[in-house]
């Protein structure tokens, strides 16, 4: 495996599965430091607001280096290693936060154009988004105004109430939510 693409771009989760927002912060470091090769058990988002990082996924098909540049956020679905390529560099700043939404099936272009299609347009009728689609990597454009001021919302609410309070957890599904509709 070399360090070519990813054939994945995004991941489908059970959109009725639970959601749960784990952890959330902004990371300014004002020394360069790496980030250490790991494995983590819920998604992890990252979102560059300014300079830019640089990340290796190792995906079931390849190992993938990525740079995150301001506007771009990067997921990282539970079980996937992943680690910097270079260290966080002094004077960066980038949002990110951790959460869990059950089972994720890596999915490719085909995969997923294929979903939001059925999705769009069910077969039986509408009967809601059984699953939503979480990116693996997005340029946020016009949405990322929206994105940095849910994200500061959701940081004062865990500082004010804590992780486990139901309007922290809501904002966090929100900020997931919003995400998969940036997508579709």
């Amino acid at each position: 495996m070399g360090r070519q693409p990813s054939r994945f771009i995004a991941y489908a989760v059970d959109a009725a599965a639970p959601l749960r927002l784990t952890y959330c912060g902004i990371r300014a470091p004002q020394e360069p430091f790496p980030q250490i090769r790991r494995e983590r058990p819920e998604f992890v988002a990252f979102l560059v607001i300014k300079g830019q990082i640089h990340l290796t996924d190792e995906m079931p098909d390849a190992t993938e280096t990525i740079t995150v540049r301001p506007g771009e956020i990067h997921v990282v679905a539970p079980g996937v290693w992943q680690a910097s390529t270079e260290p966080f560099q002094a004077g960066i700043v980038f949002l990110w936060f951790h959460f869990t939404c059950g089972e994720a099936e890596a999915m490719t272009a085909e995969a997923t154009d294929s979903l939001v299609r059925e999705q769009l347009h069910p077969a039986h009728g509408s009967t809601g988004q059984p699953r939503w689609l979480v990116p693996r990597h997005l340029q946020l454009g016009d949405e990322l105004d929206d994105f940095t001021r849910a994200h500061t919302e959701l940081m004062e609410n865990e500082r004010l109430w804590g992780g486990a309070d139901r309007g922290t957890q809501a904002i966090g599904a929100a900020l997931i939510y919003r995400l998969h509709r940036a997508f579709v």
